[in-house]
């Protein structure tokens, strides 16, 4: 073997590790549910003030839906599901709510307390104008 495949197979082995490092994380995820609530959430959405109950993100996704307030992480299976489903369907004004609530009016960027930034986006942006819209 020469020291030119011995190169390629350690790349190609780091690119393995970096992707199932990265579906590991996403699925480590820590989401927060109320005993009563049907949403989950992230830590410090306004919702939890009664309760709030850690649970990995996998889990939460099975059973519960995404806050509408705090916008908490979507498992890539659970995003990718229903995109075919819209797809098929003639009507189209289903599709453009969707993309609506991924471009939401709030900024994107997380605060150093790990909340969501509670400030507008700029207009063709996903931040406000301190994160960098």
């Amino acid at each position: 073997m020469s020291l030119r495949q011995v190169r390629r197979l350690a790349a190609l082995f780091v690119c393995v590790v970096a992707a199932s490092a990265l579906l590991s994380a996403q699925a480590a995820e820590t989401v927060f549910v109320t005993r009563t609530g049907s949403k989950y959430h992230r830590a410090g959405c306004s919702s939890l003030r009664s309760s709030s109950i850690p649970m990995p993100l996998e889990e939460a996704s099975v059973k519960y839906q995404p806050c509408k307030i705090c916008k908490p992480p979507v498992l890539e299976a659970t995003a990718a599901t229903p995109t075919p489903a819209s797809a098929s369907s003639i009507a189209t004004p289903t599709a453009a709510p969707q993309a609506k609530a991924v471009e939401s009016d709030r900024c994107q960027a997380t605060t150093k307390k790990g909340t969501q930034c509670s400030r507008k986006a700029k207009a063709g942006s996903r931040y406000c104008w301190q994160h960098g819209g």
